[in-house]
């Protein structure tokens, strides 16, 4: 050190850049911190909140955020299905743990109890009180741009507390709105009103589901306690203080059955009529915004809406027409099995972008319990999944949280003490893997090998079925689905494929429920005794899975109220 003169500046220097680069370090966090501060304080305001931002050269952009005040997001919390619980939002502001949840007694009665709660079927009329759909709604920036409501619907029969929340759910990060740019081409408002794809199946058409007020008995579908919201979301032009507007728009119909093919034909053929009349309004492919003044839904909507409403409860085998003006009829057969009808539907985008092991793995996981959470820009893609994994399960009933979509101001029910099977879209939370009990599906991940991610704790506790060559049959046919894109249409292979996924999988459930011994309606059910009754009755690869999946509430809910 004493013969090396630039030993002290050479240390100098050295300290001197540690702490500089400590400086930047510290400053970078004191900027995070600052955002994550004002994030923070913006989901806390009840105030609808509007920011602009334009340059001199840019389109003027505006988000218009959705109310979080207490009372809105507790009528949102009723609208959760979650058979097992009553969800309550606590009145203070916190964060974490600011929602409750309390099990329900209500669930422990027997299939007999809990249809003199409901409106019976009567058999000669199917039953009177339903319809293929309820209402279908339209819903887009209010008409002074300060908050996202229901500006149009049909046929406008009655109201319901679910109803006041749709807008959540239809656009759950809030409204984002952008200023129309006219060319001399006319290109962007050509392609906003007749460029857009409404009749194939695409990011933009997608599920949730909504807790209805009334509980109803279907001939072939049993309880209906669900309400399925189709949508399709597209950009429209609205005028605001002298400027035009590219607003999205949602069209919503909402229906006890989950025809989802069916319904997002109707809906296609709804928005090609619109489309259709535009087109003769304005006289050709170019014109002005100001032309168009008829509403989105005229006589000639509803008169085909009227004809689809008359439809009542869908009978196995039987076949739909409707005719559409100018365009072909909607013509449906309805299947024997509803069930594989709506997994046909479901199960395509999950197929094609999870590898089989992932696949399998997440199915065993949801039978065991465990909380996932899927993750995606997309929400097609995360309402597909959700539903899927939910009707997967069939038929058993998942009585936690099931949410196809969760709207920023519900994003505190990942700290829900309850199994979770809820859609989030992107990003997901910063600190996701501080949530050691939930499964995080990224399904925007590049790599396949990447989107399944269980903790380390999760991975242990997840023990699969590997006895009587199930998991290989399952196998075979999922493997005509690749994971080089997603599957919006499937092939008719592929169609193929997923009713034979699905057979499969319900009849090993069928096997392992109809081995349960019988409940006389009292008492406590011993989760030890059904796994020494049920799991000599198959093969010994199956125990460890059994012995776990014997004691859930999926199954203990099963048996008490179906006495099986």
């Amino acid at each position: 050190m004493e013969n090396n003169p630039g030993y002290w500046k050479d240390l100098y220097f050295k300290v001197y850049s540690e702490n500089r680069q400590l400086r930047i370090e510290l400053e970078t966090l004191q900027k995070a911190y600052t955002e994550l501060k004002v994030k923070y304080k913006a989901t806390r305001t009840p105030k609808i909140n509007i920011t602009s931002s334009s340059t001199k050269d840019a389109a003027k952009a505006m988000k218009i955020a959705h109310s979080v005040d207490l009372q809105h997001i507790q009528t949102m919390t009723k609208t959760i299905i979650a058979p097992g619980y009553e969800i309550n939002k606590k009145p203070e502001l916190d964060l974490k743990n600011s929602f409750r949840l309390i099990s329900q007694e209500s669930l422990k009665k027997t299939q007999a109890e809990i249809e003199e709660k409901v409106v019976p079927c009567i058999e000669e009329d199917l039953n009177p009180d339903l319809s293929l759909f309820e209402e279908v709604f339209i819903l887009s920036v209010s008409s002074n741009f300060k908050s996202a409501s229901v500006i149009g619907r049909y046929p406008n029969s009655i109201d319901i507390p679910a109803y006041s929340v749709l807008h959540d759910f239809c656009f759950p990060a809030g409204i984002h709105v952008r200023q129309l740019i006219m060319t001399d081409s006319g290109s962007e408002l050509n392609r906003l009103l007749y460029g857009q794809n409404i009749t194939l199946r695409n990011e933009n058409m997608f599920v949730f589901t909504l807790k209805p007020q009334d509980i109803h008995m279907s001939m072939h579908y049993g309880i209906l306690d669900v309400l399925y919201c189709c949508c399709i979301v597209l950009e429209d032009i609205e005028t605001y203080e002298g400027q035009d507007w590219i607003v999205p728009k949602c069209f919503c119909l909402v229906s006890y059955f989950p025809i989802f093919d069916l319904h997002f034909q109707l809906l296609s053929k709804l928005l090609m009529m619109i489309r259709i009349r535009r087109m003769e309004e304005l006289g050709g492919l170019t014109a002005s915004v100001g032309s168009l003044r008829s509403p989105d839904l005229t006589a000639n909507e509803h008169q085909v809406l009227a004809e689809y409403r008359q439809k009542s409860e869908p009978m196995p085998n039987s076949r739909l027409e409707i005719e559409v003006p100018l365009q072909d009829p909607i013509v449906y057969k309805f299947y024997s099995d509803f069930h594989v009808t709506e997994c046909t539907w479901l199960c395509a985008p999950m197929f094609s972008l999870l590898r089989f092991e992932d696949f399998f793995w997440l199915w065993v996981a949801m039978l065991l319990e465990k909380s996932i959470v899927v993750v995606s820009c997309n929400l097609a893609l995360i309402t597909s999944v959700v539903l899927s994994l939910r009707s997967l399960i069939k038929p058993l009933i998942w009585p936690h949280v099931v949410l196809p979509i969760v709207p920023d101001s519900l994003r505190e029910l990942l700290e829900a003490p309850v199994p979770l099977l809820i859609g989030m879209p992107a990003p997901a939370p910063a600190l996701r893997k501080s949530f050691k009990n939930i499964v995080w599906v990224m399904l925007d991940e590049p790599s396949p090998k990447r989107r399944l991610q269980p903790s380390d704790q999760i991975l242990l506790e997840v023990k699969e079925m590997y006895g009587d060559g199930l998991k290989q049959k399952i196998m075979y046919q999922y493997n005509d689905f690749g994971q080089s894109g997603i599957v919006y249409q499937p092939s008719e292979r592929q169609i193929a494929s997923i009713r034979g996924v699905t057979k499969l999988i319900k009849d090993y459930l069928t096997s392992v429920l109809k081995s349960l011994p019988k409940y006389s309606g009292s008492g406590i059910i011993d989760s030890q005794k059904l796994v020494q009754n049920v799991a000599p009755k198959f093969n010994t690869a199956d125990h460890l899975f059994l012995r776990c999946f014997l004691s859930t509430q999926l199954v203990i809910t099963h048996i008490e109220s179906t006495g099986n």
